[in-house]
């Protein structure tokens, strides 16, 4: 995970199909981008990490939410986007808005539909 900056930025870059979405890492020194497939083991990792950006910590959450609903059996196939989360229930929505209220960094836009849509 080294050369993956995680105390920097990052930016999710939603595509159709989803399987083809990339994260943008970002620091002072150089930009990684990596597509999603290879982007969950290092979210997952620096989901624990105290220096990790509020941005990455927001991807990270979210990776691990969609973990959680893929193991629930909560998704569902698409059209268009291949699979989908299917509507969530009242505990997935709670999960959802305290994962936003603890990482969405401040002036964020639209944090819920970042987890929503990663």
């Amino acid at each position: 995970m080294s050369f993956v900056p995680v105390t920097g930025p990052a930016t999710f870059e939603s595509t159709l199909p989803a399987r083809d979405s990339v994260v943008v890492f970002t620091d002072e020194h150089r930009t990684v981008a990596l597509p999603i497939r290879a982007a969950l083991p290092v979210l997952t990792r620096a989901h624990q990490r105290d220096d990790a950006h509020p941005t990455v910590g927001l991807l990270a959450g979210a990776v691990l939410l969609a973990m959680r609903m893929v193991a629930a059996g909560k998704i569902e196939p698409d059209q268009r986007a291949g699979w989908q989360i299917a509507d969530l229930d009242a505990d997935d929505q709670d999960r959802l808005e305290r994962l936003v209220d603890a990482r969405a960094p401040d002036h964020f836009d639209d944090p819920a539909g970042l987890v929503r849509s990663s």
